[in-house]
């Protein structure tokens, strides 16, 4: 089977955005798109193949937690051998088109790294969908990090994974798509950066501080370290804040909403379906919306919802990234003494 494109989907949003680049791209019989058990294709004529992710793991790694290196060695050598099946299945032509969300995950490095596709590669086109692109602050502790993983990775897994810091800088890359490209905080010579709007909405709303509902955008504990009793004391403390009002807690698409019990859920608490695009809520329905060092502020900034009524939590040092820095910005470890109605 013949393929001219090739798209790697992870979210629902990320779905949502590369779509935007071109409406037609997932009705055309020669692209193929390796996606998520979280994304969905089923009313779409191109190919498709469902991808078993895995989240590598900097603080895992760095342990040097031998039961991890075996489940890591295993889980890369199950995904090349995936890749190995494509390789046998798929046809592909001469100036493939390759469209990514993200260069950081494992599967996506490794199949950019298979030389029968990285050769045929004409457009390597990254779409933002997330924070990662606009990530600024590269310490002397990156460096080491990057040169760490380029050492170690080939030793302990067979393959070289590589840590990246600031999405969207492949050398490969020669279009970037991105919802504000004036402040990505490094552009590379020769790469055209061009502007994609998120999801469209019905008119100017108008702010009210009376609407008695409360958004909180989640986020997967893993991507902490978080451990689930953790979890659901920030979500008790920050659901107590509000005891008037109705709280309305989006998931992330790779969240476990199991952690969403009955302790935590109740009368006043409503629980969205993680498989929904967060851009996709009309956020004019909440006088105050908290999130976790989320991308979705972009779209709430964007979408002209007033900066002094979000709030960003984040877990140990202050977001270096110059959206967030627009809304109220509250340290993890002092949201107990947060009085959200001053």
């Amino acid at each position: 089977m013949e393929v001219e494109n090739i798209v790697i989907v992870l979210t629902p949003f990320q779905k949502y955005m590369i779509g935007s680049v071109d409406k037609n791209l997932f009705d055309l019989e020669t692209t193929l798109v390796f996606h998520s058990k979280h994304v969905s294709f089923e009313n779409c004529n191109c190919k498709t193949e469902r991808i078993n992710g895995f989240e590598f793991s900097k603080r895992r790694l760095f342990r040097l937690d031998l039961s991890y290196f075996k489940e890591a060695k295993h889980a890369i050598q199950r995904i090349r051998g995936e890749i190995s099946e494509y390789q046998t299945q798929y046809s592909l032509t001469n100036g493939l088109n390759v469209f990514i969300g993200s260069e950081k995950d494992v599967f996506s490095q490794m199949l950019l790294a298979t030389p029968s596709v990285n050769l045929k590669i004409s457009n390597l086109i990254a779409v933002e969908e997330g924070i990662g692109y606009y990530k600024t602050g590269r310490t002397f502790n990156t460096q080491l990090t990057k040169i760490a993983y380029k050492l170690l990775t080939p030793i302990l897994f067979g393959e070289r994974i590589d840590y990246v810091y600031t999405l969207g800088l492949d050398p490969r890359i020669k279009i970037v798509y991105a919802r504000m490209p004036k402040l990505l905080p490094k552009k590379r010579k020769g790469v055209e950066y061009l502007q994609l709007l998120g999801p469209a909405r019905k008119g100017k709303r108008i702010y009210s501080a009376s609407t008695k509902k409360i958004l909180i955008y989640s986020f997967p504990s893993e991507d902490y370290g978080m451990k689930d009793h953790e979890k659901k004391n920030i979500f008790k403390i920050l659901i107590n804040a509000f005891p008037q009002k109705q709280i309305v807690i989006k998931p992330h698409p790779r969240e476990n909403v199991d952690l969403f019990n009955n302790e935590i859920r109740n009368n006043n608490v409503t629980l969205l379906d993680k498989g929904f695009i967060g851009e996709g809520i009309d956020y004019f329905e909440f006088e105050k919306i908290i999130n976790f060092s989320s991308s979705v502020v972009i779209d709430i900034l964007m979408a002209g919802y007033p900066k002094e009524e979000i709030y960003t939590i984040f877990f140990d040092k202050s977001p270096k990234i110059s959206f967030l820095k627009e809304t109220k910005c509250l340290k993890l470890a002092n949201l107990n003494m947060k009085n959200f109605e001053d």
